[in-house]
Order: C-alpha cells, then structure tokens, then sequence
C-alpha cells in the first residue's frame, strides 16, 4: 500500500533512471564507470550513487558527456543519492546549471552564500527547483561570536531577499554550535519563516502576502493552530523577539522589514 500517490511515481522514475557510480575512491574518476552502461540506451534522468560528487575531479564535465551520451535529450535531468556539498558560490554555480529530477537532486552548500552572489545564481540557475533543493549549513566555516554578531544577519537578509521571489532554502546547523539555547530559538524562527514561504507559494491565491511579509507580520497573523503546528507559543516569540533585540539589534531590525 502506497503512502502517498506521489510515491509510485517516484518509483517508476527511479526504475527508469540511469544508475551509475563515478569514482571508486570518492576522489578520481573510474576509468571503466561508462562498462557499467548497457549499450544503446536512452533513459531520463541519470541517478549517481557517489557520496561526494563536488569533490571528484573532473565529475562534473562527466556528467554533461553522461547527460548527452546516453539520457534523451528533451529529459537530461540529474539526480544523486547524496547532496553535493560545496563551499564557495563559484563552485555552487554549475550545480545551479545542471536540470534537477524533482526531489532526487539536493545540494548542500556550507556556509552563507553572499548576498550579491544571489541574482547571478538565480538567473543562471536551471530552475526554481534548484534553489529550494538546497539546504544550507549555516553554522559551518564560521565561529559562534562571528555567526551571531554577523553571520546571522547576512542569513535573515538573503531569506528576505529570495522570499520576496518566492524562492526558499532549508537551513541546518552544526549539533551543540549554540552556547546559548536562546539561538535556537532564533534559528527555529528563521526556519519557519524561510520554510512559510513554500505553503504561500503552494496556495497561489496568497502569494501576493511574499512582497509585504516580514517576520513580524508573519507571525503576527499566524492563528493558534499555526502555532500548534509551529510547536511554539506566542509567548515564546515574545521572549525570543526581545532576546534578538537585546542581542543583535540589527537582526531585529530585519525581522520589520521584508526585503534587503
């Protein structure tokens, strides 16, 4: 018995899917990868099994030879088992390019990209899809007094930024990086107003709410089964907004505001 009517078609794309494993030491190229491929087959997305594409030398200009060899040409999309995971918003770039195959292609970039790299990697990226497949490790090549004096603001202003048009990421961050669990609070915030701006997009007839939403409003016209479904209570906002004041007033700010 199927879960959801999503899954069997999942299951047809996955069967149908190229499977093929690039490296054999997650560092170079396998020489023999294309005896894996039976000859003269066409397929529509091309599925890699390798743990850390970005890290393989030369993986991505194997892709697009694997993409025009061997995938139809109108359906060369891509998908992998594990995230890309890169660190710089030049390597970032040529994933953005490459065609997703629905929720099979993730990326995971760590760090923050910066706020001007944005509408470059939005107008060269392959599809909507792309941005909100990515998942950012937010606390990673950062310390605690960097990420909560600057860092976080930096993050607040490239939520609002891509929310405005109607693009959103995932947020992760490092297990025990928060000294003080009131940053959680603030991470969980943050999280739920970049992940709200998937349900608006989702019911079309309150998209128009992304160019005036802000953080404040956001949760000021959330209902009390919002909050319930948020796992938080109104007076915990209260104390966490104050907490943001007294800590970063500049972050506060943001949370009144809807755009860069």
């Amino acid at each position: 018995m199927w879960r959801t009517q999503e899954e069997p078609k999942l299951l047809t794309t996955m069967r149908n899917a190229l499977h093929v494993r690039l490296s054999l030491d997650e560092q170079n190229l396998w020489p023999k990868l294309k005896r894996q491929i039976p000859k003269e087959t066409r397929h529509n997305m091309l599925m890699l099994h390798d743990f850390d594409l970005a890290h393989i030398n030369g993986s991505l200009e194997m892709i697009h030879e694997l993409l025009e060899e061997f995938l139809i040409p109108s359906r060369q999309r891509i998908g992998m088992k594990f995230p890309v995971q890169v660190t710089t918003e030049s390597d970032l770039l040529p994933w953005y390019q490459l065609l997703p195959s629905g929720k099979f292609y993730s990326i995971q970039y760590n760090g923050i990209p910066q706020l001007e790299w944005w509408p470059e990697l939005i107008s060269k990226a392959s599809a909507p899809s792309v941005i909100k497949q990515t998942t950012l490790n937010v606390t990673a090549n950062t310390t605690y007094n960097k990420f909560i004096t600057q860092d976080i603001v930096c993050l607040m202003r490239t939520i609002a930024t891509l929310r405005s048009q109607a693009l959103n990421f995932s947020l992760i961050y490092d297990d025990n990086f928060f000294h003080d669990k009131c940053w959680i609070q603030v991470m969980k915030l943050l999280d739920l107003y970049t992940d709200h701006c998937r349900a608006l997009v989702e019911h079309r007839t309150r998209y128009t709410r992304l160019q005036y939403d802000t953080m404040y409003s956001f949760l000021a016209h959330a209902t009390d089964k919002d909050y319930k479904n948020f796992n938080l209570t109104k007076q915990e906002v209260i104390e966490t907004f104050q907490f943001v004041r007294e800590q970063n007033y500049e972050l506060f700010t943001l949370f009144y505001e809807n755009k860069e």
